[in-house]
């Protein structure tokens, strides 16, 4: 007989400080969750997070410009903080 496994989902206040400020720095707004395996508490190796969010506008115009600009904004902060190297 197959035991039955049951994942649970791992909140976000449960990883290190330092990485919940990445997450919060990606994010395009505080309204995010983390998806994926790495969202599931008994995952041994988790080496990548993956992080969902619903971007809501009513400028639909200019909405694919906005977010380029958004992320080139991250980007660049991200380069002076040093984030990413």
């Amino acid at each position: 007989m197959t035991e039955k496994v049951v994942l649970k989902q791992q909140l976000l206040d449960n990883f290190p400080e330092e990485l919940q400020k990445v997450f919060h720095f990606l994010s395009i707004s505080t309204n995010y969750s983390l998806i994926g395996s790495s969202s599931l508490r008994n995952m041994i190796y988790n080496n990548d997070f993956d992080l969902n969010e619903i971007y809501k506008t009513n400028e639909t115009k200019n909405v694919l410009h906005n977010l380029y600009e958004m992320f080139k904004e991250k980007f660049i902060e991200a380069k002076k903080m040093m984030i990413f190297t």
